[in-house]
């Protein structure tokens, strides 16, 4: 009997034993389990994180110009500018000509009225005033 006992009080410490590595073992499995989520959870974050950061490199890469189309608007300013350029120095030129043309008739004048007099002068603008007139 005191056999029997004894193993009976092996089984019962046994079992003990059982339940309490069951139980750590469960614990264990729990723990796992609440970290899988919580790096699930902080993975899907960082997804959403990289997808808000994707969408908005989308609309900043839709506002830049590409370099080839940069290219041709900087060719088509560059034509344009010559062009005006061009026309406004042609502008230029045909001003001074005729400013030199009025200077030349200005020291003319001038010229007239030296060998002249005012007198003189006088007469010449009253002689052309009075060819105009009827």
């Amino acid at each position: 009997m005191a056999g029997e006992e004894t193993n009976g009080r092996r089984w019962i410490q046994h079992d003990k034993e059982h339940e309490a590595a069951e139980k750590a073992h469960q614990r264990e499995h729990s723990a796992e389990g609440k970290a899988l989520e919580l790096a699930v959870t902080g993975i899907e974050r960082r997804l959403d994180e990289l997808n808000q950061l994707r969408k908005e490199v989308v609309l900043d890469r839709s506002q830049f110009l590409t370099l080839s189309t940069w290219d041709a608007e900087h060719k088509a300013v560059k034509v344009e500018m010559r062009t005006k350029d061009e026309a406004l120095d042609q502008r230029i030129d045909a001003i001074e000509k005729i400013v030199d043309h009025f200077q030349g008739s200005l020291n003319t004048w001038r010229g007239i009225a030296a060998f002249l007099g005012l007198g003189g002068v006088g007469a010449i603008v009253w002689a052309i005033v009075q060819t105009g007139k009827p």
